[in-house]
């Protein structure tokens, strides 16, 4: 149950200062389901919903596009068809390719085309087509869509002239209001009066002044009211006015909206103006004060000087929920949110998550990224805020990651490098989970150590004691629980005292951080060590090596181990530079930096470091789509088995028909790969990194949704002549699509991937 929804209105911003219990009187008493895009609407009626249960739009078509043309009307306007969660950003980049813009769009352009035609909105384009949804509709929400209309009008007349076919009438800074009309209109104004502008030109003019509102300690804000009244308003209230717009035709007047901002220690100002001028409105859209705006405008408008109220659990961190307290909704931070990406939930990215703390409720663990919090335009420490947070649960979220003992060849060269370098102090080499996501970067540092010769940075020593098998408390402190993350710390710290040893290395930025944070001590990341031989243009430092200070040519945050997350799917993201961290090497399909140390280890051989597993993630991925299409005729016939045995009977008997055809298809795709059937047989003579390998790549790929092959395999069985007819009332079902689901995951099974690969390689 969410308690709290914020968006980008005043409304929003003055909650921090009302208990949040007093809007429960506002809450509905059955659960809604809702549609949210990017909280980034001016209305605030977000604030009344409670019991809600959150369904996201699309942000493309099936083919990829934030916007297609559906309909040419005549030269000049045309119908697009956009998905309900693209933005106008997004929107407009792709209708300019044709020549269109939106009739009528919102002067800020990060929040989402259907938030915008579902609250009615205006804006740019407001002269001539008022608001979207009056006596004439401009745009119209179908489900997941919205049709939206186009102009095509590439170039504008710029005038200070006022005339009735005007496209948009924009009020600047400085208080001038400049009409924008198509060029073909040039005779109803005098060539003296006129300028010419390009349309492009103009929007990112507009959106750049809009942007103005923008910074820290100040709130956003619009008023709509007559244009009569604009000029009564603009001076009886003080603020930093950006910019605003004329609203014209489809309106049930003439109106004037202003865009400003003011410092949010006014707010009370703000709610004082408004309960004394009922005729404005802070918001762009058409729709009248409801009861709880009218509370909190009666709440906050005596209040001399507003203080944020925090919650009890929270008071130990007063500075963290004061800076989160600082956003505004602007949505910038969600391009580059991960946990937003995944789940396209926008309360899982920072202005969702920042505006259930109101309650008190648990913060959900975040990955840590560092992206949003850069992208902040008002500096709010997002990671920094959201590893604080969670500390203070009455609950943690129970979070585990693999971390299993190293090979005997490892160990075998810990024995050696322990021989060698007799005469140098011991460090401890924590392995954690690069046993399971990066056993070749073990393998390429400890190689890295044996042949330094002892030539190390100044205090750094290449003899090592291996602590294998165990975590290093990442998991616990992510998810708020920093008790049990301490006495993993702990354990490191004393083996460390236990054996004498100098310092603690780390491969993992994730462990080092959590040490350093925890111990009283400060260990060593394994790459500070190598990072001189390394070429840093290529090299990846994700969220957790930012925070240790790390810079790379690239920063994409992997989220950290998990291949799920709050219901969303990652999707497999294959790169070609040089990661650090265990967790990107293995969700990223890269090599490590450690990795490309890999020597001949005595007594066993050389271990390639050319093994692809990009390639072979691709391959196999092709493989389980055309397998399953494959497969289709013969599952159709064993349909019949549902009715027999049970949908898992029919499960059991088709997975093995489709695991036939994975492993025929997966052979031939490999047999055509010569790069891959060389680097096979290289890796094949070490059978436990081989093994490894193969395990954590159909762990990746198990994770992946097949869902538009699931679709066709349902639509190719439903053709089938092998289908009994009375069959397909199931395999139109849903539950059938489940089982179909099901199979296309248990087909993916390191036994038959690494015998393809091996008799593939060897053919």
């Amino acid at each position: 149950m969410i308690n709290v929804i914020l968006d980008a209105s005043v409304f929003s911003r003055a909650a921090k200062y009302i208990d949040p219990n007093d809007f429960k009187k506002f809450y509905p008493k059955e659960e809604m389901e809702i549609t949210l895009g990017r909280l980034t609407s001016m209305n605030g009626t977000l604030l009344k919903l409670n019991n809600v249960k959150v369904r996201s739009s699309p942000e493309r078509t099936s083919d990829g596009k934030a916007a297609k043309i559906i309909e040419q009307v005549n030269n000049v306007y045309a119908k697009f068809q956009v998905p309900a969660g693209a933005t106008f950003s997004d929107v407009i980049a792709e209708t300019e390719k044709e020549g269109f813009y939106p009739a009528l769009f919102p002067m800020y352009l990060e929040g989402t085309v259907g938030g915008f035609v579902a609250t009615n909105g205006s804006g740019f384009g407001s002269y001539r087509f008022g608001f979207v949804n009056f006596k004439k509709p401009v745009h119209v929400l179908e489900n997941d869509n919205v049709k939206m209309l186009a102009v095509k009008y590439n170039e504008l007349l710029e005038s200070k002239t006022e005339i009735p076919y005007a496209w948009s009438g924009i009020i600047y800074e400085d208080g001038t209001t400049l009409y924008y009309s198509p060029v073909y209109y040039s005779s109803l104004i005098p060539e003296q009066n006129r300028g010419n502008i390009d349309t492009g030109d103009l929007i990112k003019k507009i959106n750049q002044q809009t942007k103005k509102v923008i910074k820290r300690d100040y709130i956003p804000v619009i008023l709509r009211t007559s244009l009569d009244n604009l000029p009564r308003i603009k001076s009886s209230f003080n603020m930093d006015y950006a910019c605003g717009y004329v609203i014209n035709h489809n309106s049930p007047s003439k109106q004037g909206v202003l865009i400003g901002s003011i410092e949010e220690s006014r707010i009370s100002d703000l709610m004082t103006f408004l309960k004394s001028n009922v005729e404005v409105y802070p918001w762009p859209s058409l729709l009248e004060y409801e009861e709880i705006h009218k509370f909190i405008i009666d709440k906050l408008r005596n209040l001399k000087k507003p203080e944020v109220k925090i919650p009890k659990r929270f008071t130990r961190a007063r500075n963290e929920y004061i800076d989160s307290m600082k956003c505004i909704n602007c949505g910038i931070c969600l391009n580059s949110c991960l946990s937003f990406k995944i789940t396209k939930n926008p309360l899982y990215s920072p202005p969702g998550r920042f505006g259930r703390i109101l309650t008190e409720r648990d913060a959900d663990f975040c990955f840590g990224c560092k992206e949003c919090e850069e992208s902040c335009p008002v500096g709010i420490q997002i990671s920094s805020i959201m590893e604080v947070l969670p500390k203070f649960n009455e609950t943690y979220e129970k979070l585990s990651v693999d971390t299993p003992k190293a090979n005997l060849d490892i160990k075998q060269m810990v024995m050696e490098l322990d021989s060698k370098y007799r005469n140098k102090p011991v460090f401890l080499l924590v392995s954690g989970c690069a046993t399971k996501y990066d056993p070749l970067g073990l393998k390429g540092f400890l190689g890295f150590l044996y042949s330094s010769n002892g030539n190390l940075p100044p205090g750094m020593s290449p003899r090592v004691n291996l602590i294998d098998g165990e975590c290093c408390g990442f998991p616990e402190y992510i998810s708020g629980n920093e008790e049990e993350a301490r006495k993993y710390v702990m354990r490191i710290k004393e083996i460390k005292e236990q054996v004498g040893a100098q310092g603690v290395y780390f491969l993992c930025p994730e462990g080092l951080y959590v040490y350093n944070k925890l111990s009283e001590d400060k260990g060593i990341l394994a790459y500070d060590i190598l990072k001189a031989n390394v070429n840093q243009e290529e090299v990846h430092a994700g969220c957790w090596a930012k925070k240790l200070g790390i810079t790379g040519s690239q920063g994409e945050c992997a989220g950290v181990w998990a291949m799920s997350y709050k219901g969303g799917t990652f999707p497999i993201t294959v790169k070609n530079y040089s990661t650090i961290c265990p967790f990107s090497t293995w969700k990223f399909g890269t090599a490590s930096v450690y990795s490309k140390f890999v020597i001949k280890d005595i007594g066993t051989q050389q271990t390639s470091n050319s093994f692809n597993d990009t390639n072979l993630v691709e391959i196999i991925i092709e493989s389980v789509k055309r397998s399953l299409l494959d497969a289709a005729d013969e599952i159709a016939g064993k349909v019949y088995f549902w009715k027999s045995g049970g949908s898992q009977y029919f499960i059991l008997i088709s997975s093995s028909i489709a695991k036939k055809y994975f492993y025929k298809a997966l052979f031939e795709n490999i047999t055509k790969n010569q790069q891959l059937k060389e680097s096979t047989k290289e890796i094949i003579v070490n059978k436990t990194l081989f093994n490894d390998k193969i395990k954590s790549i159909s762990e990746i790929i198990s994770h992946q949704s097949f869902d538009d092959a699931i679709i066709n395999l349902q639509q190719k069985i439903l053709q089938s002549p092998n289908l009994e007819y009375s069959m397909k009332d199931v395999v139109n079902s849903n539950d059938f699509l489940n089982a179909l689901n099901r199979i296309s995951k248990l087909i993916i099974n390191p036994s038959i991937i690494s015998d393809a690969l091996v008799e593939a390689a060897y053919l």
